[in-house]
């Protein structure tokens, strides 16, 4: 009698779930989107750290263009020396390695530049894709994408056009689902 009552009940338990399982409510999806031109704008730590890059390399080239005048000035005053005499044979060499000199800076400085921000976007991408993971797991989402650019102006060749839409996973999105302004946030509190 006890294995009677014990197999029915393991019958009804196994049942009872198989029953409950078909009435169970099914996972939601829950996508949402960023715009990272949008998070890269709106973030004022980023946008700081920019702004100080382009200043301090302003400054650098309005030096080196000081520099550059000075320089422009020694060569005009160069005229009053003995085009035959040894003092401007030496000065105009010296000028010439000034010259020089101020190119490769000029070259360096902007190559230096455009390192420095190439490296700073890389690290704000990164952690965005950081923040988007964890704003992701904590809210529950199941995908996060990318918002999509704008189309391309009427100026643009059909075949670009249709590359273009080729290219894109996503196509259009609903502002409501927009989780930029989160991630901003996200960010800004690191900082």
């Amino acid at each position: 009698m006890k294995t009677k009552l014990l197999i029915l009940a393991l019958v009804l338990a196994l049942g009872g779930s198989l029953f409950a399982d078909r009435f169970a409510a099914e996972a939601s999806e829950s996508i949402r989107y960023v715009d990272v031109q949008k998070v890269i704008e709106g973030w004022d730590f980023l946008q700081e750290q920019s702004n100080l890059l382009r200043d301090q390399t302003q400054a650098q080239l309005e030096q080196l263009q000081a520099d550059n005048a000075q320089l422009e000035q020694a060569i005009a005053d160069l005229d009053q020396y003995d085009q035959n005499s040894e003092e401007y044979a030496t000065m105009a060499f010296s000028l010439g390695v000034q010259e020089s000199n101020l190119q490769e800076r000029e070259k360096f400085l902007q190559a230096n530049f455009r390192r420095r921000s190439a490296r700073l976007l890389d690290a704000a991408v990164r952690r965005i894709h950081v923040v988007c993971a964890e704003l992701g797991e904590r809210e529950g989402f199941s995908a996060i994408l990318m918002a999509p650019p704008p189309l391309p102006g009427p100026e643009v060749q059909l075949q670009d056009s249709v590359m273009d839409l080729q290219g894109r996973w996503v196509v259009w999105s609903n502002n409501t689902f927009d989780i930029s302004n989160q991630v901003i946030a996200m960010l800004e509190e690191d900082n």
